[in-house]
């Protein structure tokens, strides 16, 4: 149970983290700088200009945070449980008394 609790703990840590974290466009887009340039009409700002706005990729949605956690936990699980370790059940067990002796 405590492997469990621990893992789980380590997953929800590890999402937090990553939430946490900014995109890596993000931090790369530097902000708007002021750039005068040389035009037919005079001295323009570059700000002035209209340009296209680039593409961004949308982050992250966190149902798929929560699927991918919920996934990993599953899969430790899986992979952690002890399945050589079954219990015989009741009827199963040899009875003291049941049989002749």
């Amino acid at each position: 149970m405590r492997l469990i609790a621990g893992l789980l703990l380590i997953l929800l840590g590890l999402g937090w983290l990553a939430c946490e974290l900014p995109l890596g466009d993000d931090a790369r887009e530097p902000g708007p700088k002021t750039a005068w340039r040389r035009t037919v009409d005079g001295w323009e700002q570059t700000t002035w200009w209209a340009t296209e706005q680039p593409l961004r990729r949308p982050a992250i949605h966190p149902t798929i945070v929560a699927l991918l956690q919920m996934f990993l936990a599953l899969a430790a699980l899986l992979i952690f449980s002890g399945g050589g370790g079954r219990q015989p059940r009741l009827r199963d067990r040899a009875s003291p008394r049941g049989r002749g002796g």
